[in-house]
């Protein structure tokens, strides 16, 4: 799943119960089906509203009811998800998805195994089998920052890739050559981060979802 937009309001109507919803609907597939690994593309909320301490809370909720079902979960942030600060957490910059993956990491206990929330490029070792490249939006203050963290996560999958790894590709990029919409100067606080076409190739992954 991907681009759910908590906050938005779509010909006069605010969308939030309608996703959230959709989550719930989410979680009890997951649940029936036995689905082993769920995947958020990103773009959760814009920040900066009033409401996006419920927001998140919404998420959070879902994220452990697909957790408690069973399955892995790996988040990544989106160009709607990114703040425009050069402030890190732990190494990962401030999106509207921080609040999450600090709630799974010091709050969670043994949930914090099973759901990674990725702020950054990074490789998440899903299972002995199964890894998830996470490439997820970054915002301009982190330009610098941007090809360290890509190169470790690219050497990180290539040494699981020789090993026998099977490699999925979560991103959040834009792809080279495509006519952007009106969000890219609507959402101008991030940069125009382009899909890493050959590198992806050269890991000759399971899946890619961009």
């Amino acid at each position: 799943m991907s681009d759910i937009h908590l906050d938005a309001v779509t010909a006069g109507r605010a969308r939030r119960r309608e996703v959230v919803e959709y989550l719930a609907d989410a979680a009890a597939a997951v649940k029936s089906r036995q689905i082993d690994l769920v995947l958020f593309g990103g773009d959760a909320f814009d920040p900066g509203s009033l409401q996006e301490s419920l927001y998140a809370a919404e998420l959070l909720r879902a994220f452990v009811a697909f957790a408690r079902a069973g399955a892995d979960v790996v988040a990544i942030a989106g160009n709607h998800d990114v703040v425009d600060t050069s402030e890190l957490v732990d190494d990962a910059p401030v999106t509207t998805l921080t609040s999450l993956r600090m709630a799974f990491t010091e709050l969670a206990g043994g949930l914090a195994r099973s759901v990674w929330i990725c702020e950054r490029p990074q490789l998440v070792p899903v299972t002995d089998e199964w890894s998830v490249l996470a490439l997820p939006y970054l915002a301009r203050a982190h330009a610098e920052r941007a090809e360290p963290w890509m190169s470790a996560a690219f050497a990180d999958a290539t040494t699981l890739r020789k090993r026998g790894d099977r490699i999925v590709v979560l991103a959040h990029l834009v792809v080279p050559g495509a006519a952007l919409g009106s969000e890219s100067s609507e959402m101008a606080r991030g940069q125009d981060q382009l899909f890493p076409f050959e590198r992806v190739k050269a890991l000759a992954p399971s899946l890619v979802i961009n």
